[in-house]
């Protein structure tokens, strides 16, 4: 494998010039570690990853540092996918599936359908003013993402891909870790709109958890018009 090194000394934009030189050299990748001890969360989406993935074309991969700095092997058997039903959350299955198949690993698409306890906002505050119906409403859309699931999954396997659908109640990163766990995920992949502040918060909270909980590599594709 071809490699290429060199060092910038730049007092400018650091993710300006990351997108400029990852363009320049026809990257297909950004790969970057998050250095745990700057804060996953200021690294996921602030100055530098963020705004690279804002500004570029390209997925960012996001790993965490070696223990204590030694070099380590990466492992890719299991990659896990959050899904959300909608159109946007699957624009991360192409590279999902392409990273998958580069190291012979399968995939796992994972649909988080919250419980009275643990929906939150104004949604959660309604349905526990009403929980039969709240209850009701929520078990609907379990039974939906099962469905939609269902579909995504027999489609990737027509494509040859091995690939399985699961539908869990809870905490969307509690459950996730948990998930991520008993399947023996090496990789978390998921979309984003690659935007901060407000519209950022809910994408950010859940990928920046799951990094900083989990400890695992993260890739982030950005939802784009085309996409």
């Amino acid at each position: 494998m071809a490699a290429d090194a060199r060092v910038e000394v730049s007092r400018g934009d650091v993710a300006e010039r990351i997108g400029r030189e990852a363009a320049a050299a026809g990257a297909d990748l950004v790969a970057l570690c998050t250095h745990g001890g700057r804060g996953v969360r200021g690294l996921l989406f602030g100055r530098v990853a963020q705004q690279v993935l804002n500004r570029g074309r390209a997925p960012v991969f996001l790993l965490p540092p070696s223990p204590q700095g030694r070099e380590a092997t990466f492992l890719c058997r299991r990659v896990l996918v959050p899904l959300d039903g909608t159109e946007a959350s699957e624009g991360v299955l192409p590279q999902a599936v392409a990273l998958a198949g580069a190291f012979e690993a399968s995939v796992v698409l994972e649909s988080v359908i919250p419980t009275l306890s643990t929906i939150r906002g104004v949604r959660g505050a309604t349905a526990r003013l009403m929980p039969r119906v709240g209850a009701a409403v929520l078990d609907e859309e379990a039974g939906d993402a099962a469905v939609y699931l269902g579909r995504v999954v027999t489609r990737l396997e027509e494509a040859g891909v091995t690939v399985e659908g699961v539908v869990e109640r809870g905490e969307p990163v509690k459950v996730l870790e948990e998930a991520a766990a008993r399947h023996g995920t090496d990789v978390f992949a998921m979309a984003t709109h690659g935007r901060a502040g407000v519209a950022a918060i809910w994408e950010g909270s859940i990928a920046a958890r799951l990094l900083e909980r989990s400890g695992k590599p993260l890739l982030l594709v950005r939802i784009t018009a085309e996409t």
